[in-house]
């Protein structure tokens, strides 16, 4: 694996099943035993090949090369396992879906045609994906990932186009102290 390739989470290790290396796994694939099909590494660049993978009862199973015993298996614990974007057919998207790493280093701008700055980030943390991005001056900023906030994802041209007022970005901007912000959303990351 190339360090510049484009990654996709697409599993999470988790606790061991039994004594013969076999992990639960918590795959994030829209078909969960899709994972088999994918070279996948980790945060470290280590390949992982899955050997064998099944459900028992509504959980994923999964056996890795290399891993034959629940000492090694214990190791993989929280470990994040990623696929190429490359191996990812577009047809797998529906129309307003993308994959994160396609959103990373797109440019932001807003309705008046303001740039905003490059998306460094993109979090989940259960309420809703939040989108980070970083201006010319290093200042970060979050915004939520939702359709009154995120107009339209332009791959092609490489931007986002953004509602700032929906975003709360405005209250950012905005020099009058008394200025009070209509989004609640607390934008800026200090």
């Amino acid at each position: 694996m190339v360090k510049s390739e484009k990654l996709v989470l697409i599993a999470t290790i988790g606790t061991t099943h039994g004594l013969k290396g076999e992990v639960y796994v918590n795959s994030y694939a829209s078909n969960p035993m899709d994972l088999g099909r994918y070279i996948l590494y980790s945060d470290d660049a280590k390949e992982f090949k899955v050997l064998d993978i099944y459900q028992n009862n509504k959980r994923l199973i999964a056996t890795f090369d290399g891993i034959y015993d629940i000492h090694s298996a214990e190791k993989l614990r929280h470990l994040k396992l990623y696929a190429r974007r490359q191996d990812f057919k577009d047809e797998e998207l529906e129309e307003d879906e993308f994959f994160n790493a396609d959103l990373e280093e797109l440019e932001t701008f807003d309705l008046q045609g303001k740039y905003w700055g490059k998306i460094c980030g993109i979090y989940d943390f259960g309420a809703g994906a939040v989108l980070e991005f970083k201006d010319s001056k290093e200042k970060k900023f979050l915004i939520p990932f939702t359709k009154s906030t995120v107009l339209s994802v332009n791959l092609k041209e490489n931007k986002i186009l953004i509602d700032s007022v929906s975003a709360g970005l405005d209250c950012m901007t905005k020099k009058d102290k008394n200025h009070e912000c209509q989004s609640g959303f607390p934008g800026e990351i200090p």
